[in-house]
């Protein structure tokens, strides 16, 4: 994006679309589910309900993480596909993806994407970057990411909690961004360690 060499796509564009067409493949009623297979290890995060563990009942069913990181995977492939003059074949996906998962996990009276009925930040902000949600909802979004009541995410998951602030309202989060960067990494620079949670 940035230096406009675009020759890293010949080697690795094959194995983009590898993996695409294996979360692609694992889908039903148009959304992404867990996998099933003992080798797989559905982990999103360390933070609660995102840390892998799903009971036997639930392996194979929709998945609002699954489905939200496949569709940033969508987006960020078509980022690259239009960066390197490549044809995207997966517009379609796109818009049934996003409407999928707003429809399913989406919950009106709370204003926010909902995992097994909680709020979590990742969830929400991944709504956000990928646009599942309209203008005012990720504004309200972006508002309860920055009040604290949601589950929050694991420290090397913030920066899309950071990106869907800055996308929506650059001015109003920035100073917030730089804040909680400062409460999270301060202590770590005094300890001279980078601490994983």
């Amino acid at each position: 994006e940035n230096s406009g060499d675009t020759s890293i796509i010949n080697e690795v564009d094959f194995k983009l679309k590898e993996i695409l067409t294996t979360f692609l493949g694992n889908m039903k009623n148009g959304l992404a589910t867990t996998f099933t297979n003992s080798c797989h290890w559905n982990f999103y995060d360390w933070s609660p309900l995102l840390d892998g563990y799903i009971p036997d009942c639930e392996k194979g069913k929709i998945d609002e993480m699954a489905s939200l990181l496949l569709l940033y995977a969508l987006r960020s492939y078509k980022k690259i596909c239009e960066l390197c003059a490549l044809s995207f074949e997966y517009e379609n996906i796109i818009n049934e993806l996003s409407i999928n998962i707003k429809r399913e996990f989406y919950s009106k009276e709370r204003g926010i994407i909902l995992t097994k009925d909680k709020g979590i930040e990742l969830a929400n902000a991944l709504a956000v970057l990928t646009e599942a949600t309209s203008i005012e909802e990720s504004k309200k979004i972006c508002e309860l990411l920055t009040q604290g009541d949601l589950i929050s995410c694991s420290l090397s998951m913030k920066c899309f909690v950071y990106d869907a602030l800055l996308k929506v309202d650059k001015e109003k989060y920035k100073s917030f961004v730089l804040d909680d960067i400062k409460k999270n990494y301060t202590p770590m620079l005094k300890t001279k360690t980078v601490w994983e949670t």
